[in-house]
């Protein structure tokens, strides 16, 4: 049964002394005439309150993200793709932040659980709104790549910028990946269980990684020849899988592995 709430109407507020006289009405016969009870409620289900919220967020979205939404039919869909777009945005807002007790950037980070074949690869549509900044990077390294070869140089060979980070990814090629990036990067990952049993090796501990960008706390790697510093990782992280995924993924939490 859907939940209904109770949403008082003008109607409803009456004066003392109107609802004295109202209540002390009398019939012909000298009894107290009990009125039918006035619809001065309106019952909403929960269900139709948020079709009514979304109504109202979506227009009231900015052009690109209402845009990316009103091709969908369904509000699930449209759910979906806003919040997958959401987190795919805050992956690029690199110089915004708030201040608190220090800095916060606004990098999000988003795991959608739902039952098998429910639609959840739906959010791969958000995620496309950063096509063109890969298209972007790409189009920098080869042309970098070429300059490199034509130099004939042996060292100082370009890096490559990837907005969007594998999830199957070591640890020691997701941090040197931030790096090439200037600190950020987002995570997507349909299917979660893809980072899960990466996370289950020794030589791809993402957790410790996860952790740190999330309060953008330093992050450091000593190697015999090389040391890797991002003073301020900004990593923002789409996850989708079963409810016995988010389980998996976050079986070993308590002890600082888990996902979460």
């Amino acid at each position: 049964e859907v939940p209904k709430i109770a949403m008082a109407s003008d109607s409803s507020y009456l004066s003392d002394s109107q609802s004295s006289s109202e209540s002390n009405r009398q019939d012909s016969n000298g009894n107290k005439e009990v009125e039918e009870p006035k619809e001065s409620f309106e019952t909403l289900s929960l269900n139709n309150m948020e079709g009514q919220t979304l109504i109202y967020v979506e227009n009231n979205l900015p052009k690109l993200l209402k845009n990316s939404i009103e091709v969908f039919e369904t509000e699930k869909e449209k759910r979906l793709v806003l919040s997958g777009a959401l987190v795919a945005l805050s992956s690029i807002l690199n110089n915004v932040y708030t201040v608190t007790n220090k800095r916060y950037y606004p990098n999000l980070m988003l795991f959608v659980t739902a039952p098998a074949a429910a639609g959840k690869g739906t959010i791969n549509w958000a995620v496309s709104l950063l096509d063109k900044i890969e298209q972007r990077f790409e189009q920098e390294y080869i042309s970098d790549l070429e300059t490199w070869k034509a130099s004939k140089k042996k060292d100082d060979q370009p890096s490559r910028k990837t907005l969007i980070i594998p999830g199957n990814s070591s640890s020691a090629a997701m941090i040197l990946q931030l790096r090439d990036n200037g600190g950020g990067g987002i995570i997507v990952e349909t299917e979660a269980d893809t980072v899960a049993s990466v996370m289950a090796n020794d030589w791809a501990d993402l957790s410790h990684i996860f952790r740190r960008a999330a309060e953008h706390e330093k992050i450091d790697v000593r190697r015999v020849n090389d040391y890797i510093i991002i003073k301020k990782p900004k990593l923002s992280v789409i996850l989708t899988g079963t409810p016995m995924k988010l389980r998996a993924s976050n079986r070993n939490c308590e002890l600082g592995t888990g996902l979460y």
